[in-house]
């Protein structure tokens, strides 16, 4: 449901669209390749705006301390995961702070 808020998405659907419909439509066979090129350029320029305006918003929103956004994911992921499979958490929460201790094991190559 998410995708459907997503300009970039939307506009994917409506190239998509616009391609399978000058694909059916037979007065347009003789120009069908122009139409899906310039549907396509003009897809790419939007998704690219909007790519862009995200990227300016993310940057102006300040730094964002990343293990803290890995960790918020991870828990979401596995709280989806966990209500879909029936599996119970503990007090409603998931908690990854275990996986943070967990160290590679020792290279023993000599």
């Amino acid at each position: 449901m998410v995708l459907l808020h997503d300009h970039r998405f939307i506009v994917a659907v409506a190239a998509l669209l616009a391609f399978i419909v000058s694909a059916q439509v037979p007065q347009l066979a003789g120009q069908q390749t122009n139409i899906m090129v310039l549907v396509l350029i003009l897809a790419g320029l939007l998704i690219g705006g909007y790519s862009a305006d995200s990227a300016i918003a993310a940057t102006k929103a300040g730094p964002v301390n990343q293990a803290d956004a890995i960790r918020q994911i991870v828990e979401s992921v596995l709280g989806d995961f966990m209500s879909t499979t029936g599996t119970s958490t503990v007090s409603g929460a998931v908690s990854v702070t275990a996986v943070k201790n967990l160290t590679p094991p020792p290279d023993n190559k000599g």
